[in-house]
């Protein structure tokens, strides 16, 4: 059986083209899945139960347990992990926020995030961050993810 070079580089650009996304695509799993395993022992430390969760970009994820009323906020980023609890009775408003930087050296140019304000005027709003856009990306999935979380909290707390 002969093969000639350029049958075989053909064959190589074909196997890379289907291996690279299918490796990207396992390995965006397995972050994924992760922090959610993270936010859901954290829950249960908690005595919370996770019934509804979402995870942005790998550093965030938010989980609802909807019978205690319950927000629950996990962010792993590189240096820091922050890890927190809300309960969504003394909660009178959500609303989805992005901010614009100007820094020109960051290659961050909006972060999106939650803006929980309380019952009570005297307690300031408390911003989760949920995602972090990178210059010249779109992140539509993270915010059409994040209105929906948006109208699942605000369903809890009317």
């Amino acid at each position: 059986m002969k093969f000639d070079l350029s049958s075989l580089i053909i064959t190589a650009i074909a196997l890379l083209a289907f291996i690279i996304p299918v490796t990207i695509d396992q390995r965006n799993k397995r972050k994924t899945s992760k922090i959610l395993k993270q936010l859901i022992s954290y829950a249960k430390t908690l005595k919370l139960t996770v019934e509804k969760s979402a995870v942005f970009q790998h550093e965030y994820a938010l989980g609802i347990d909807t019978k205690q009323k319950t927000l629950i906020y996990l962010s792993k980023e590189i240096n820091e992990s922050v890890e927190s609890v809300y309960d969504l009775t003394h909660i009178s408003n959500c609303i989805l926020h992005q901010s614009e930087l100007t820094d020109k050296d960051s290659d961050i140019n909006k972060i999106g995030f939650l803006r929980l304000q309380f019952n009570d005027a005297k307690t300031q709003p408390v911003d989760l961050i949920i995602y972090k856009m990178k210059k010249n990306l779109a992140y539509t999935e993270e915010e059409s993810k994040a209105k929906k979380l948006v109208k699942d909290i605000k369903s809890m707390i009317c």
